[in-house]
């Protein structure tokens, strides 16, 4: 293989490297490790909030975690960013939800809440909930928030709101949605980083799935796409690979030449 400088490889984690809760495959962290192991640097870029990045996960070995779609840089030395969203507008928007029957789950650094509307929302761990506003009280450090409808009409009442504050990421039947304090993106938080190491936007590689992912995108040098990807996202990629249970991420990674393909006899031992 031909020598490469050092690469700062960002992933996604749902729809990318794991789904579900589920550990990655065996083949995912053969090739996150191989990065590792050739003095790359890996970091998780996801939405999800700290609290809910699980052991599968974090056990890998990655040199930091982008959390909150951008609202947290945890380093393996220290928190290089944390921003939450401003009590005065969080109360203002969960207002909104609770006046009009929204759903909604308050994400924060170590702890989720559920905010009750008209769209039940269940977990395997039960969140505390937020029926009343005297409840917000209790929240700590929320960096983002999803809303959860039967129909993409109930938003919008609150829509017009929401977008002057926040960056909305919709399925695509317009069901949920992923909100997110403007400025504080992927991208931005990928700038972050690389200002830390003093490293190039040129020298970072980026994986994702989704559409939150489209910052991180337009802020390094390589990125790709899984499969899956809507379009938005797979029109400015430099490559898109196949979907995660088509071990999108390793074939990628082997035809980009980071790294070289699983010997087939160490299969069951990565």
């Amino acid at each position: 293989m031909i020598p490469i400088p050092k690469k700062y490889f960002f992933f996604d984690i749902d729809g990318t490297i794991a789904e579900n809760d589920r550990a990655p495959s065996i083949m995912t962290k053969y090739a996150l490790r191989q990065l590792r192991l050739q003095g790359h640097r890996i970091f998780v870029c996801t939405g999800r909030t700290l609290c809910d990045v699980y052991p599968a996960i974090t056990s890998i070995g990655f040199h930091g975690i982008i959390s909150g779609a951008g609202a947290n840089i945890t380093l393996k030395e220290k928190t290089l960013f944390q921003r939450s969203i401003p009590p005065i507008l969080l109360r203002e928007t969960v207002s909104r939800m609770l006046s009009h029957n929204i759903s909604g789950v308050l994400e924060g650094t170590d702890q989720m809440y559920i905010v009750k509307g008209g769209v039940p929302l269940c977990w395997e761990n039960p969140l505390p909930a937020i029926c009343r506003m005297e409840q917000l009280e209790t929240t700590q450090d929320i960096e983002k928030f999803t809303l959860h409808v039967a129909s993409a009409a109930e938003l919008d009442p609150i829509k017009g709101f929401l977008e002057r504050y926040y960056d909305l990421y919709p399925n695509e039947n317009g069901t949920f949605c992923e909100c997110v304090r403007k400025g504080r993106d992927k991208g931005s938080a990928i700038a972050r980083v690389l200002e830390h190491y003093h490293a190039q936007p040129k020298n970072a590689v980026a994986f994702g799935d989704s559409l939150n992912d489209c910052a991180m995108f337009q802020n390094v040098g390589i990125a790709v796409a899984m499969g899956n990807a809507p379009r938005a996202l797979a029109d400015i990629a430099a490559m898109v690979t196949g979907t995660i249970r088509e071990e999108g991420v390793y074939h990628a990674l082997v035809h980009l030449r980071f790294i070289e393909e699983l010997p087939p006899k160490k299969n069951d031992e990565v």
